[in-house]
């Protein structure tokens, strides 16, 4: 259901992170796993902590709602509450990400480009 990868369509800017996400997610029955890739604004991974791995924290079937973290390379824990949307011509996963203890919470929407997770897409090597 949530398996594939998704991108941030634009750009965005907050305090938490400016540019692009693309989010490459692996869902097998009730378990959910993948890697968050961050992006400039032309869409090329950042040459400091361009990625994390992804771990479910809660997962709802029903309402298609689940909530993943990541912790990046300054040991920032990322927390991302998202829900699917399938009723447009584009798959999108609509919801939040914010920064555990940050005031901000940043408005999220991630559309599906592709149901195939690439070996590469998997791949994370923080410096």
């Amino acid at each position: 259901m949530f398996g594939g990868v998704w991108e941030t369509p634009e750009p965005f800017t907050s305090a938490l992170y400016a540019g692009k996400v693309s989010l490459a997610i692996g869902h097998f029955g009730r378990e959910m796993t993948g890697v968050v890739h961050l992006l400039d604004k032309d869409g090329f991974e950042l040459d400091a902590c361009p990625c994390a791995f992804l771990e479910q924290e809660d997962l709802d079937l029903g309402t298609r709602a689940f909530v993943l973290v990541s912790q990046r390379c300054q040991d920032v824990r990322w927390i991302w509450r998202l829900v699917l949307d399938t009723r447009g011509p584009v798959e999108v996963l609509t919801g939040t990400v914010e920064a555990q203890g940050a005031a901000e919470t940043v408005p999220l929407r991630l559309e599906l480009v592709d149901r195939f997770v690439s070996d590469q897409d998997k791949e994370c090597a923080q410096p």
